[in-house]
């Protein structure tokens, strides 16, 4: 389980009043938060804290976990602790997306012996539309303050991290797993220093209606790392991924499956495969 805003309140470390309060009370997102952590965390961390006085107590919000199966790990980014206080109150001004705690966490699991796939899951897209483009739409819509690529040096700190790590020993994987945007996207980033190539998926609303996509289709990021969107419009989603873990070799096969959508541009259910890799 990875935690969002739809766990606690939409946005709720970025909104704040004209006069630069935060737009939620803090008492009603620690509770908010708690109640986050009795329903989800606990599926995976059933001696977390959820009381008020303990919880009030913690250091700080963090929310990042990892595991691994065998070869391969699964880091779940927290792209909200870090900017909100067990208390509910947000900190000041716009701290980064990730604490150093947390980038030494992510490095961490990249050092693992012996991993040889990593899947990067976090609430939002990393790649989506072009940090220009963001910075200006935030200034009317704060909730993009939250995104990726509004955080430019941290989601190039990401993505050097990932194509480091894969390039390093033939045969590695990254895969790059998101939602949130209400849409699901198929999409490449492509690495001019390494030749390397990353899968960035993004998974639709399952219920929930399924909106269009904006951004163009082909983007950058900086002179190193570009990117290529593959919407799939009026598509409700879900990524399966298969792993096997026989004694000769490793297979990870990554599928994006289609369940036709209720929209005018909806098309026939289908199931994109990833790819096939086999680590010997």
């Amino acid at each position: 389980m990875i935690w969002s805003d739809n766990d606690v309140t939409n946005d709720f470390t970025a909104l704040r009043k004209p006069d630069g309060k935060q737009e939620y009370d803090p008492q009603y997102l620690n509770v908010a938060m708690r109640l986050y952590r009795e329903y989800q965390r606990r599926l995976w961390d059933p001696e977390c804290v959820v009381e008020k006085a303990a919880y009030e107590a913690l250091p700080a919000v963090e929310e990042w976990h990892f595991h691994t199966y065998g070869p391969f790990g699964i880091f779940m980014v927290d792209m909200r602790g870090n900017r909100i206080a067990p208390s509910g109150v947000l900190r000041d001004g716009l701290p980064p997306i990730l604490s150093q705690r947390q980038r030494d966490a992510i490095e961490e699991a990249f050092q693992k012996p012996d991993l040889k796939c990593m899947i990067l899951a976090a609430e939002i897209p990393f790649v989506g539309e072009p940090p220009d483009v963001i910075k200006e739409k935030a200034e009317k819509l704060p909730f993009l303050k939250d995104h990726w690529p509004y955080s430019l040096d941290e989601l190039l700190w990401v993505l050097d991290l990932c194509f480091s790590w894969k390039s390093a020993v033939p045969g590695r994987e990254v895969l790059m797993l998101t939602g949130d945007i209400h849409v699901s996207v198929d999409s490449t980033i492509s690495d001019s220093k390494t030749g390397q190539t990353i899968r960035h998926i993004v998974t639709s609303p399952i219920t929930n209606e399924v909106s269009g996509f904006h951004p163009q289709l082909v983007g950058k990021l900086s002179d190193r790392y570009s990117y290529v969107h593959k919407p799939l419009a009026g598509q409700r989603t879900f990524c399966r991924i298969s792993l096997d873990l026989s004694e000769a070799k490793v297979v990870a096969d990554v599928d994006l499956v289609c369940i036709p959508g209720e929209g005018k541009e909806a098309e026939p259910a289908t199931t994109t495969s990833f790819k096939e890799n086999k680590y010997d």
